[in-house]
């Protein structure tokens, strides 16, 4: 009787619910493609006609097809990168979703060789986001720069240029984005320039422009940061021949671009240890890139030989003012520097041997050096059993080495 009442209640429950019986397979199948979906790709491979992808090659955007709310409606369009023969070989198609399926709206063409870079940017209050692309020419060191913007419901360009390098980023702190970019001179020689461009009722503006201390082609990095007090700004670091490495800095100050390194009271070139660069670097942790400074540690001996480095670290705030924040040794061959009190750099001196740098504190009046401590790095096979002799303090280890330090 039981299993009678059971199967008259199940029944009951199928036909209130309106169920069906349905196999396995039918249960378990895979979600059916939108039918958009299916009308994008045959949009995409109407529009590939006879091209090739061509995806930028650096950025953080690097897809073949991306997507990105350009014209501030809420919903995405598809951006597809592709390359042909034509006189403007690189294209870029823009589809939008029109009621129920996806159509090509808009093509942008540019005359390079390879898409470098391209970046979806808020440069106006205006709803939507601005297109940054940099491309490749063949065969010159600069490349081809366009804005394009969706002012009047089509897309537009703003601006066309060339560069070297260029970042966007809120400059002024006007909670909009501003294109900065790194030109060449008038020739090869010629010292680089750096121009800033912003967006005002819908027109491009370009600010006054300011000299580098290098050639373009010199430039070796290009970072948005902060100054010392607070105000935002960009490192521009390049190489001058090959025995220095030029920092400039530039802020908008009292509305104006400025390279601001310029009136600083402290040089902002740094000369090459070894073979090895000094970067501007956040040294102390505190969010500024620090500038470095070389001075001569004194010297025991008079025999020509030239004295080991000190790097004195200094921020520098919109009015150019340098503040000294931190003193370091470094070893750039062994990968690992030491940090010094402000009143030992008149004192100190360091002598190497080997991986071994000794320490010393050096007055003339003191007739001998005195050693003070000493940094090791020990790299054979029995390091661990070495790092372990009396005298030794454990620094630091990895796979291959051990650092150890010794006072005296």
């Amino acid at each position: 009787m039981k299993k009678i009442l059971f199967t008259l209640l199940f029944a009951a429950i199928l036909l209130l619910c309106g169920c069906e019986l349905r196999t396995a397979d039918q249960m378990y199948a895979v979600p059916a493609r939108p039918a958009a979906d299916y009308n994008l790709q045959d949009a995409i491979n109407k529009a590939m006609s006879g091209l090739d992808y061509a995806a930028p090659k650096s950025g953080t955007n690097q897809q073949i097809v991306q997507t990105v709310d350009i014209d501030g409606n809420g919903d995405m369009e598809y951006l597809l990168f592709a390359k042909g023969d034509s006189d403007n070989p690189l294209q870029i198609f823009i589809f939008d979703k029109q009621k129920d399926a996806y159509t090509l709206v808009d093509t942008i063409s540019c005359n390079g060789s390879a898409f470098d870079r391209v970046e979806y940017v808020q440069m106006d209050s205006k709803p939507g986001k601005e297109i940054v692309i940099g491309y490749q020419l063949n065969d010159q060191l600069s490349g081809g720069l366009c804005v394009y913007g969706f002012q009047t419901g089509n897309m537009e360009q703003l601006l066309s240029t060339t560069y070297t390098q260029f970042l966007t980023t809120d400059l002024n702190a006007d909670a909009t984005s501003e294109l900065f970019l790194v030109r060449p001179g008038p020739n090869e020689w010629s010292k680089g320039v750096a121009e800033l461009y912003l967006i005002d009722n819908g027109n491009v503006e370009k600010t006054i422009e300011q000299n580098l201390a290098v050639p373009s082609a010199s430039i070796r990095r290009v970072l948005p940061g902060k100054l010392q007090d607070g105000s935002r700004c960009i490192y521009v670091s390049g190489k001058i021949g090959e025995t220095a490495l030029s920092t400039d800095v530039f802020a908008v100050v009292d509305n104006t671009f400025t390279n601001i390194s310029l009136s600083a009271d402290s040089t902002t070139t740094a000369q090459m240890i070894g073979n090895y660069f000094v970067e501007s670097v956040d040294i102390d942790g505190d969010g500024v890139l620090e500038l470095p400074m070389l001075m001569d540690m004194v010297q025991v001996a008079e025999d020509g030989t030239a004295a080991q480095k000190i790097i004195s670290w200094y921020a520098l705030d919109s009015n150019g003012n340098s503040h000294q924040k931190r003193y370091t040794y470094h070893c750039f061959a062994d990968g690992w520097f030491v940090d010094l009190e402000s009143q030992w750099t008149q004192i100190l001196t360091a002598s190497r041997q080997g991986k071994r740098v000794d320490f010393f504190s050096w007055d003339k009046q003191y007739g001998v050096p005195i050693r003070l401590f000493s940094i090791n790095v020990l790299t054979g096979q029995n390091r661990e059993e070495q790092a372990n002799l009396d005298g030794y303090i454990r620094l630091h280890s990895t796979t291959s080495a051990v650092f150890v330090g010794e006072l005296t």
